[in-house]
């Protein structure tokens, strides 16, 4: 669950991106706009202070809930794996990873190239050493596929890296980053999975802050993509595994048909002018009210000087409309301070 924040001062990136997920075919974590009231009093019990949009009230605002990224039924779907499996076909899968950041708890393990950060199961449990087969069979595969995607014979669909990748997971993941504008696309916050018996699948989507004409300001900056240096950001198609692959014209070939496809369905110009997406509450204006210079989370503290929050909110809605002109024009996300302190919360 998270609040507005310095790149999502909309709160409807992640709700957009994944709903668009959705469409495209692809499995995305469900949300939810929740208001959040939190009693911070010692002592005895008294009443909740609602309404009260002070710095010292007990309401904080819209936040929005939202689903881990797990195996499971309604997520990613596929076979847990068990300690026990060592044998195929059972130690084939599932296996849920992502690349992230470098986290010394999380170490992960090399393939193909890449670190690859374990999710499910995760880092301790595949520490253990009855689980030696299953690391064994990750390192066997992953040095395979590396191999593949390197050979003079990638290009092969049986001796190539397409035997090892799902090839249209990757191209709806792919297409789904780059119409996004996602800054830390393909490279942080970035999962995929390999299903029982199956092929290394893209996806789920996941943190899309950074992504839709955010306040980052590379996303509505392509120059910087891929740039070396501290502003270094996603470079769609030269990252990593995506450079080798993007040299094989029938792969190219194969985006271009999806995206042409898309473009007739859920991409399309009067899909987008249909308002389907989702639209935040109109108690956005009680957000603005609580936090009238900006929002503040566990991770994020925002600093606006006498900015109106207002305008704040209206500017960020305003550059994700331009990044992607289906969002909803339905609900009022800035109304004034004044109809907040009528002594009603709007939901």
């Amino acid at each position: 669950m998270y609040a507005c924040n310095e790149y999502d001062l909309p709160l409807i990136h992640n709700p957009l991106a994944y709903q668009l997920s959705r469409e495209v075919g692809r499995h995305a974590p469900r949300t939810r706009f929740v208001e959040v009231l939190l009693k911070r009093d010692r002592g005895q019990t008294t009443a909740i202070n609602l309404p009260n949009f002070s710095a010292s009230g007990d309401y904080f605002g819209i936040y929005v809930f939202m689903e881990k990224i797990k195996i499971g039924p309604n997520r990613v779907n596929i076979d847990k794996l068990r300690e026990e499996d060592t044998k195929a076909p059972a130690v084939t899968g599932g296996y849920l990873w992502k690349f992230d950041h470098s986290d010394p708890r999380e170490p992960g393990f090399p393939g193909a190239g890449r670190t690859i950060r374990y999710v499910d199961p995760d880092q301790r449990a595949m520490q253990s050493p009855a689980r030696e087969a299953q690391r064994q069979y990750l390192k066997d595969y992953f040095t395979d596929f590396g191999l593949a995607l390197k050979g003079a014979d990638y290009r092969d669909p049986e001796r190539g890296y397409r035997k090892y990748i799902d090839i249209d997971s990757w191209i709806d993941h792919h297409i789904l980053n780059v119409v996004l504008f996602n800054v830390d696309a393909l490279h942080l916050s970035a999962y995929f999975y390999k299903p029982r018996n199956g092929r290394l699948t893209m996806g789920p989507l996941w943190d899309m802050d950074r992504a839709m004409g955010s306040t980052d300001a590379r996303d509505f900056n392509p120059t910087k993509f891929g740039r070396i240096s501290s502003e270094w950001s996603a470079d769609f198609f030269k990252d990593a595994w995506w450079k080798r692959m993007f040299t094989d014209p029938d792969f190219w070939q194969a985006w271009i048909d999806r995206y042409q496809e898309l473009r007739e369905g859920p991409l399309s110009s009067e899909h987008q002018r249909e308002g389907e997406r989702p639209a935040s509450p109109r108690c956005a204006g009680n957000t603005l009210c609580r936090w009238p210079k900006g929002c503040s989370t566990s991770f994020v503290k925002l600093s606006r000087g006498n900015e109106p929050g207002g305008d704040i909110t209206r500017e960020a809605v305003s550059r994700a409309r331009t990044a992607t002109p289906s969002i909803s024009a339905r609900g009022n996300m800035t109304p004034s301070c004044a109809s907040c302190a009528s002594g009603s919360v709007t939901g």
